[in-house]
């Protein structure tokens, strides 16, 4: 029993002993606070994995530790759905007012507060969907058989932009069938493209 005591005293007198835990950050501290009032764990489980995570969340996008990063985003999910617009809208509030330091944990408070649906893939999914063919401007479609630039009846308005333009920003898949198939054509509100709005 002596060993173990004396072993200790060194330990504690020679700086070997165990380091006290530094106290956490202060953005760690304040997500955790952001999810403690908005998430209801079992006996506030929930609330200190979501909360650990964000807090590891910050330290690898503090450390620019890329894979860590995308790796943390890709296990947290929504833990609680807003039941009404009122709740979505408290929850949003207490998000913005916490001033998220950047994109990424702004999005990781959205995710698992619920008020995203689904997970981090699918948002990543989304963002890759973002720069794809089908929402891009620089696609290259086959010429028409007949001219349709700049009007095809006395009636139609002109055009202010190159025919060029307008063929590279619609996207024809490559099932298209030219005409055997009567297609179904569908447009997007203005100022938003038809992959957001039909796909995305």
């Amino acid at each position: 029993m002596r060993f173990p005591v004396q072993l200790l005293s060194l330990c504690v007198f020679s700086g070997l002993g165990l380091a006290a835990p530094s106290p956490p950050s202060i953005s760690e501290l304040e997500s955790r606070q952001l999810v403690s009032g908005l998430l209801k764990g079992v006996d506030g489980t929930l609330e200190a994995v979501v909360g650990g995570l964000l807090g590891a969340l910050r330290k690898a996008i503090d450390s620019g530790d890329r894979d860590k990063t995308l790796d943390i985003l890709h296990v947290l999910e929504p833990t609680r759905k807003p039941k009404n617009f009122k709740e979505a809208s408290a929850v949003l509030e207490k998000i913005s007012k916490s001033k998220p330091e950047t994109i990424i944990d702004y999005s990781a408070q959205l995710i698992v507060n619920g008020l995203i649906f689904g997970n981090t893939l699918d948002l990543f999914a989304y963002a890759k969907g973002l720069v794809s063919a089908q929402n891009g401007s620089n696609n290259k479609n086959r010429n028409p058989p007949k001219e349709v630039y700049p009007k095809v009846a006395d009636c139609d308005a002109s055009y202010t932009v190159s025919e060029e333009k307008l063929r590279a920003a619609i996207h024809i898949p490559p099932t298209f069938t030219y005409g055997e198939k009567p297609p179904v054509i569908l447009f997007p509100g203005t100022g938003s493209t038809g992959f957001t709005t039909y796909r995305g």
